[in-house]
């Protein structure tokens, strides 16, 4: 008795359909989920003449950024951003300024800040033995 042969050939190849389906999907996702997770605050910075400040090219510099109501944010590296209650700012200053090369902390304050509480933040700066304050302002419009 012989075999029953089958007159089918196997296909060898492999289907890339669903893969490039699957792919496109996660593009899509990413594409739409990549603008939510970016956050920002809007903050008005004072005018005044001032040079611009270079950093260091190896590593960008630790910012405390202050928004008009108050809300205290540690931005490290220009991307990763710590939402800080005002009392624990000198312990994590401290901690990140130990860790990185540049001893300079920025302070990036709203222009419609009461004077007071910037005051108070830059207080709590020295308390954490920051070494180098430096303030962020915007040049002023220029008149013709």
């Amino acid at each position: 008795m012989t075999p029953l042969r089958s007159s089918r050939r196997h296909i060898s190849e492999i289907n890339i359909v669903p893969y490039v389906d699957v792919m496109l999907v996660l593009l899509l996702i990413f594409m739409i989920a990549t603008p939510l997770m970016q956050q920002g605050l809007l903050i008005e910075l004072p005018e005044a003449a001032s040079e611009p400040v270079e950093p260091e090219p190896y590593r960008e510099p630790l910012v405390l950024e202050i928004n008009q109501n108050g809300e205290l944010r540690l931005i490290r590296e220009g991307v990763f951003a710590y939402p800080v209650e005002e009392a624990d700012l000198p312990g994590l200053v401290e901690g990140m300024i130990q860790e990185g090369e540049d001893d300079t902390l920025y302070v990036r304050a709203d222009a419609r800040l009461p004077y007071g509480m910037v005051v108070a933040a830059i207080a709590r700066l020295d308390q954490a033995g920051v070494p180098a304050l430096s303030l962020l302002t915007q040049p002023p419009p220029e008149t013709p």
